[in-house]
């Protein structure tokens, strides 16, 4: 890297590397936390309306314990509540066995009781968890809402969506701030560039004519320009 043994190449360097250490660190911190916002926000929204459909689903999940409705009567009502919802529903009873899912047949859908949500949910808590789902062969954002009926736990509403929208969100992110990132340091470059010059212009002028004066030619006159040292 001869560039770097002038001086103009060395200032250069030094604008850069700070410009890169100072936007970089933005950058990094700027996307985690526009990363945790994007996440939160997405869980938030998703608990819910796993509160909303636990409250909406209590009544007819009671009924149905009760022998008041048959089954077909109350998965009815349950595809009714998931079309708004944009998400994969999966009622569980209170020892986590599904007994509904509006994506598959959820005779194949093994116990969630030990699941992180749904264990909180038991609790009354609200929790989310992002895992890889081997039914659906894609990793998905699971949170859980208990379903209770006067006071009293009937079971609990799963829900869950696939994480490509909300990773292809994040990347997004990621590239609006990198590509600010390398405008700016475009910028910098540009302006190193010309302060660098400025900077040293008075140093070209004393090397040429000192290169002058060695060759013999010592009518040289250089003009003071400025308080500086320079």
């Amino acid at each position: 890297m001869t560039w770097l043994r002038g001086l103009r190449g060395r200032l250069i360097f030094t604008y850069l590397l700070l410009t890169l250490l100072g936007v970089g660190g933005l950058v990094l911190r700027f996307g985690l936390l526009e990363r945790t916002r994007l996440i939160d926000e997405t869980e938030h929204e998703l608990e819910l309306k796993a509160f909303v459909t636990a409250s909406a689903i209590d009544d007819a999940l009671e009924k149905f314990a009760e022998g008041e409705i048959t089954y077909q009567d109350f998965t009815t009502l349950a595809n009714h509540l998931s079309e708004p919802l944009d998400a994969r529903l999966t009622i569980l009873t209170l020892n986590g066995d599904p007994i509904f899912d509006n994506r598959l047949d959820f005779q194949k859908i093994p116990n969630q009781f030990l699941q992180v949500e749904v264990q909180t949910a038991l609790k009354g808590g609200e929790q989310h968890e992002i895992r890889f789902d081997p039914l659906l062969a894609e990793e998905r954002l699971y949170t859980a809402a208990l379903i209770s009926h006067e006071g009293e736990g009937r079971g609990v509403v799963q829900l869950s969506i696939s994480t490509a929208p909300l990773q292809s969100a994040i990347r997004q992110s990621w590239l609006l701030l990198i590509g600010t990132a390398l405008g700016i340091t475009v910028a910098v470059v540009g302006v190193s560039l010309w302060l660098a010059n400025y900077i040293l212009r008075p140093i070209e002028q004393i090397r040429r004519a000192a290169l002058r004066m060695a060759a013999g030619d010592l009518d040289q006159n250089l003009p003071v320009a400025g308080q500086d040292k320079l």
